[in-house]
């Protein structure tokens, strides 16, 4: 009696965590709130023009498709939540293609010219450009039968130091040795980058001076004080909007290959040989 009583009792509660786990399942969906999940994606991913493009009430939580703009293009991503939308897991969907986005793809820019060109931008108060300078034009000398690389100097906006609003003086002379001569400029950059590494100040005219003097530029005192005085900001300008133009903010992060793609320096090898595997500098990257 006491063994048939417990296998009815034992019916009994299966059957009820069945029916339980069968009303959970089928509780209606909670009210959606699609400024939740947008406010989420953008004051923690950082990503804007967020849009909910399917979603799915399963199990007690939200399983969301949610697509955003961010810095590589647009992001699509998979989220779960709770009823009230007030915790988040995100999950990346990167669906993997034969070749990596271009600008066109990106932000329906075209590539001007057919030539292979390497950009490398050059900020003389950002950590990184002082970092990474030399790494990136000996990377690039590798490619020098095939690329060529192509300077622009961008506006400090990056720096932190003290003297901020005198830093931009430094992008003026850096970009008229820029115009009389890359191998001025390489010598002006790196006298520059010595000298910020170890002050840890944004330079005056006389440290300015020094490094221009010593760059080797043709560009007499008068006619390069002139071009600082005169011509510098239009010079700025114009680096300032290619760099727009090609990747939609100004960033030293990244060089760019082709006017195309876009790659952080510790790969630009990499980069440059899956799109030129047949470059004879290729042979040797992996």
């Amino acid at each position: 009696m006491e063994k048939r009583l417990f296998i009815i009792l034992g019916i009994i509660l299966i059957g009820t965590i069945a029916l339980a786990a069968c009303i959970k399942n089928d509780e209606p969906a909670p009210v959606f709130d699609d400024n939740k999940v947008t406010r989420f994606v953008r004051l923690y991913l950082g990503l804007t023009n967020v849009s909910v493009e399917g979603k799915e009430w399963k199990n007690g939580e939200w399983t969301m498709n949610v697509s955003a703009k961010g810095s590589a293009g647009m992001e699509r991503l998979e989220l779960k939540a709770d009823a009230n939308l007030s915790s988040f897991r995100a999950y990346e969907i990167i669906k993997v293609t034969a070749t990596p986005p271009t600008y066109q793809d990106l932000y329906g820019q075209s590539c001007k010219s057919d030539k292979s060109l390497i950009d490398i931008y050059v900020d003389p108060y950002d950590p990184w450009s002082r970092t990474y300078f030399d790494m990136i034009n000996n990377v690039s000398d590798l490619f020098s039968d095939s690329a060529v690389k192509k300077f622009h100097v961008v506006n400090p906006y990056t720096s932190k130091l003290e003297g901020y609003k005198w830093a931009v003086e430094t992008s003026q002379y850096l970009v008229c040795i820029k115009n009389d001569s890359d191998a001025a400029f390489m010598k002006m950059t790196r006298c520059v980058f010595d000298k910020v590494n170890s002050t840890g100040e944004i330079l005056n005219v006389t440290d300015l001076d020094s490094c221009a003097a010593a760059s080797g530029t043709m560009l007499s005192n008068e006619s390069l004080k002139a071009c600082v005085g005169n011509e510098s900001i239009k010079l700025l300008t114009d680096d300032g909007e290619y760099a727009l133009g090609q990747m939609g903010d100004i960033s030293t992060t990244y060089v760019v290959i082709d006017c195309k793609y876009e790659t952080f320096p510790m790969y630009i090898d990499v980069v440059m040989c899956h799109l030129y595997p047949d470059m004879p500098a290729c042979k040797d990257v992996k």
